[in-house]
């Protein structure tokens, strides 16, 4: 009876001790402390650039930089942090930082935002200059979150993108060069986004076109005569059209007086306007041609005339004469 007895409290003891086992494991797996960092949220966004991004979390005092990402591509790192406490750091945002997943580095690894950063800034235009410009010529445009744009529309969507701006680009000014096909009127900034942000100037911008002193009467001028017109901004001009709509060559010329377009009458000139076109595409008109025409002709004899007789026709402007017709003949002689 003792065997058994003594077997029977040996088992007991057995159960108990694993039961304890049991119990106090996850007591201990309970006191172990996490010491990695751990990010609950941060604000404000949208946000401003410029202005301060909180972080809130656990262990805070553990993040050695924090990473946007850029405006253009590429990020851009911060590593002056202002740590609040543990629970709080705080950080200057970028000028240049852009929209997208911000990522904290640790010492003991990195942390990602769940949500991207946003940002809400008001694009202005303060000022543009000069007002009066001409293609080639420099334009500045003044304000502020400009280093935002990525297009500068002109009148009629003649628009420069953002890699042909000229080199500076700020939050400030951006410069670019006046394209050939712009057209007076006011300019659009734009960020560039699918739903992009649009800011037009409150003026328009006026841009130079070609221009003649003044508008020649050409009637009586015949084909191969040379004309020459004064004017200004004539090397500005593509093509030169005749009343047909036929473009014929011209030369531009310069001397003392300023600048001069020529161009010679072409065989098959007729009445209307001739117009000059720069790249922008607006016509100027430069001249108007009456035909000249034969006139006071007279044929001699022009009496009692019979087939085989021979005529001679007199007259003004006879060299441009090209057919006769005879009565009831229908075959020009």
């Amino acid at each position: 009876m003792r065997t058994i007895y003594t077997e029977k409290y040996r088992w007991f003891r057995h159960i108990i001790m694993l039961l304890l086992v049991v119990v106090l494991l996850p007591s201990c797996e309970k006191e172990e402390v996490n010491n990695d960092p751990i990010l609950h949220s941060f604000g404000p966004s949208p946000a401003l650039r410029g202005g301060e991004l909180r972080f809130i979390g656990q262990n805070m005092g553990d993040v050695t930089a924090v990473i946007f990402p850029g405006i253009s591509g590429g990020t851009v790192q911060v590593t002056e942090i202002i740590v609040v406490n543990e629970r709080e750091i705080k950080v200057m945002i970028p000028q240049d930082s852009g929209v997208g997943i911000i990522t904290l580095v640790t010492t003991r690894g990195e942390i990602k935002t769940l949500t991207p950063i946003t940002y809400s800034e008001p694009i202005l235009i303060n000022k543009v200059s000069p007002m009066k410009a001409k293609a080639g010529d420099v334009l500045t445009i003044e304000g502020d979150y400009l280093n935002l744009i990525k297009r500068v529309i002109f009148f009629d969507n003649v628009i420069v993108e953002g890699d042909s701006f000229l080199e500076g680009q700020t939050r400030k000014k951006i410069q670019l060069t006046v394209p050939a096909e712009a057209q007076s009127g006011k300019i659009i900034i734009s960020n560039g986004e699918e739903i992009p942000i649009e800011v037009y100037s409150d003026d328009e911008i006026e841009i130079a076109l070609p221009w003649v002193s003044e508008t020649l009467d050409l009637t009586g001028k015949k084909p191969g005569e040379v004309i020459e017109i004064m004017g200004t901004d004539l090397d500005l001009v593509v093509s030169l059209v005749m009343p047909n709509e036929d473009q014929i060559p011209f030369e531009v010329t310069e001397n003392e007086d300023g600048q001069s377009i020529l161009f010679t009458l072409p065989e098959n000139m007729s009445d209307g306007v001739v117009v000059m076109i720069p790249a922008s595409g607006v016509e100027v008109a430069i001249a108007n041609i009456g035909m000249a025409l034969p006139t006071n002709v007279v044929a001699i004899p022009a009496e009692s005339l019979r087939g085989g007789d021979l005529i001679k026709l007199e007259g003004l402007n006879m060299e441009l004469i090209t057919n006769i017709i005879f009565p009831g003949i229908n075959e020009p002689v």
